[in-house]
């Protein structure tokens, strides 16, 4: 419900996990969805996406970040990754969210491989397949959901693992809108522009730009219409918690400022390297 749009995409997810859920007919067996990956621009929810994701399962949620797996001591990168697994299929059910993963799962080949990251491939690709696993049981279920915004710079070993690909685009009109609704109406801000028309402003702006637009125009409303809170601050506690603060709707002069200042941070169209990737992405 904190997502702005992504309708189908959000029904996508809700389906990958729900069938891993659900209870099947007496003697069917189904391979459980277990890797899933959000790829598209930057700043589109994948991360949001993927704690959804967790909260939606009651699972913990692991989220990964590059800096914290990569080590310069020999054999401590995969040994990180290994142990990361181990806990995550003790507190099952669990989310492990990689973000940023081309960073530590890069093609192999033309002679720059380094042997620590060689291991650390080896290492993935072992904890996808669920070989890692040992003798865990089926029901120690763990998601690995990865996001990236360079998918051709993944390894198409470690590729092939996901039998899940989602792509997460800008949001569009709809989106936008109800992005908006989220930072602005339900914050109680008022708005005099119409919602439409901020919409069509905001077109090739990502879910996170809008965000910080939001964020952004409140804060400069607030300081102009109470640029004595500083002294009040100097007065002491007393003094600004008794303060009410004065607020004022926000105009379309408010968001044409923060958008002189704040262009969109993606191509004029984003999604055709994305096409291009998916017609040349390796199925298995």
């Amino acid at each position: 419900a904190q997502i702005g749009g992504l309708e189908q995409t959000k029904r996508d997810i809700k389906f990958a996990y729900g069938l891993t859920m659900a209870q099947l007919p007496a003697g069917v067996k189904m391979e459980a969805w277990r890797n899933i990956m959000f790829y598209g621009p930057p700043g589109t929810g994948k991360t949001l996406l993927a704690g959804a994701t967790s909260n939606g399962l009651d699972a913990t949620f692991f989220n990964v970040k590059v800096s914290s797996v990569m080590s310069k001591w020999f054999g401590e990168s995969t040994k990180i990754i290994s142990e990361l697994y181990d806990c995550a299929r003790q507190m099952h059910p669990s989310v492990v969210f990689f973000d940023e993963f081309e960073s530590i799962t890069k093609a192999r080949g033309g002679g720059s491989d380094s042997g620590t990251e060689r291991r650390i491939l080896s290492t993935i690709l072992a904890e996808l397949d669920g070989l890692a696993e040992g003798n865990e049981t089926a029901s120690q279920y763990v998601m690995t959901i990865a996001a990236t915004n360079a998918p051709g710079d993944v390894d198409k070993a470690v590729l092939s693992r996901f039998q899940k690909r989602v792509f997460i685009p800008l949001p569009d009109h709809a989106a936008r809108k109800q992005i908006l609704k989220i930072h602005l109406e339900d914050q109680k801000i008022l708005c005099d522009i119409d919602s439409n028309k901020l919409a069509d402003m905001m077109r090739m702006y990502s879910g996170r730009e809008i965000s910080s637009m939001c964020k952004i125009a409140i804060s400069a409303m607030i300081e102009e219409k109470n640029r004595g809170i500083p002294e009040l601050v100097d007065k002491g506690r007393d003094a600004i918690s008794g303060y009410r603060m004065q607020i004022r709707a926000l105009s379309e002069k408010d968001f044409a400022k923060v958008m002189r200042e704040l262009p969109p941070g993606t191509p004029e169209k984003p999604d055709k390297p994305f096409e291009q990737w998916v017609t040349n992405v390796p199925k298995d």
